[in-house]
């Protein structure tokens, strides 16, 4: 069975980090139409890292550009941590971020996608990030 056709844990709890609400909101309603129910949210680096340390993620799908945080350092942040050294992650940036890309070579548990996006395209990142 290739990786696009294994079934993902629905029940994995994900995290979507965006400073944007209404990013958040599509964010959610794209995974609530693939079937995921554990959904928990951050609007900024920080609370991103305070769900982290009370919750056990299996997922965080991050905006690129957080007011508080320099580009892309929140992946690093996690990479840092023992607990969340191997935690897949969604980069998600317009497409005018072409130094995203360039930042997370070599990191196999980060995958790129690209503003706008869909939900069958936000499906196929989180397969190809957690390796499903």
């Amino acid at each position: 069975m290739s990786t696009a056709d294994k079934p993902l844990a629905r029940d994995m709890p994900i995290l979507v980090v965006d400073d944007l609400p209404a990013m958040r909101r599509i964010t959610r309603n794209c995974l609530t139409q693939l079937g995921f129910k554990n959904i928990h949210e951050a609007e900024d680096c920080a609370q991103a890292l305070e769900l982290l340390r009370s919750t056990t993620m299996g997922l965080v799908i991050s905006d690129w550009q957080l007011p508080d945080n320099a580009t892309g350092a929140l992946v690093q942040m996690f990479r840092a941590a023992a607990e969340h050294a191997e935690l897949p992650v969604v980069m998600v940036a317009p497409v005018t971020q072409r130094e995203v890309a360039h930042a997370m070579k070599g990191d196999d548990r980060t995958e790129l996608l690209i503003k706008p996006f869909t939900a069958e395209l936000l499906q196929q990142r989180i397969k190809q990030t957690i390796g499903e």
